[in-house]
């Protein structure tokens, strides 16, 4: 399996003009199809980083609010101790022993599958952001710092050969040390990042493609981290389902 890893958006979009350009390439660039992708060509470019729209979906969902951390605490390298700022500011004991309560891991990686049928639209996306980023805001409330990646793991086959290829393609839309951009995510996992960028580079990446062979493969089992797969949470009440699954 050939994998590609970006640690922004940026970085993937500016490899994306550095792949071979065949002629299904130039095709497919100027390719303006909103019903499929999910928006037109222009607005696909317009937000490239951001989509304010999404975000502005996301305050309808029922209950959707990012928790705001009560206290805030930093792991002290040195003593061993996580150390509460808030408790240290009043006066009161600051230092919580580890060995006295569940410990948790200081980071966690999250992966996004975002390779979804055609019939799969950006509502059905945005439950997906939801789960996402209700998993992560809980996870940084306890001081747990999450890493955030768009993915898709595919099979390829080209023109002459039966042989197909396996591909794995990762970006990360959230470092550990970043704060949540809500604009960001909307835009990362969407129908048209699939059906359009990850498109374009794969055309581009492998040129004898043979055109609409791109198929989903299993995700790499290497991944460590909490991976939220092609084909779940697509409905507020299967996104929900798999946020409260999650046992700290």
């Amino acid at each position: 399996m050939k994998k590609h890893y970006y640690n922004s958006l940026g970085e993937f979009y500016a490899d994306v003009q550095n792949v071979n350009k065949c002629e299904l390439f130039e095709e497919y660039i100027i390719n303006d199809s909103p019903g499929w992708m999910g928006l037109s060509l222009i607005d696909i470019h317009k937000s490239k980083f951001s989509y304010p729209l999404g975000v502005e979906k996301l305050s309808h969902f029922k209950d959707f609010q990012v928790e705001k951390d009560i206290t805030v605490k930093y792991w002290n390298q040195f003593d061993g101790y996580d150390i509460d700022v808030d408790r240290m500011m009043d006066n009161l004991d600051f230092l919580l022993d580890n060995h006295k309560r569940k410990s948790l891991p200081k980071t966690m990686d999250i992966y996004v599958n975002i390779g979804e049928t055609n019939g799969v639209d950006y509502e059905e996306m945005l439950c997906k952001t939801y789960a996402a980023i209700k998993v992560i805001d809980r996870l940084e409330s306890l001081g747990v710092r999450c890493a955030v990646y768009a993915c898709n793991a595919f099979k390829t086959a080209c023109h002459q050969s039966k042989n197909e290829e396996l591909g794995y393609l990762e970006i990360c839309i959230k470092q550990h040390a970043d704060a949540l951009n809500l604009g960001a995510l909307c835009t990362a996992i969407s129908p048209w990042i699939f059906r359009y960028w990850f498109l374009l580079y794969t055309i581009g990446r492998y040129p004898d493609l043979t055109p609409g062979i791109s198929r989903r493969a299993p995700m790499p089992a290497d991944l460590k981290g909490m991976i939220i797969e092609s084909g779940s949470c697509l409905t507020t009440q299967t996104a929900n389902k798999f946020i409260e699954s999650i046992k700290l």
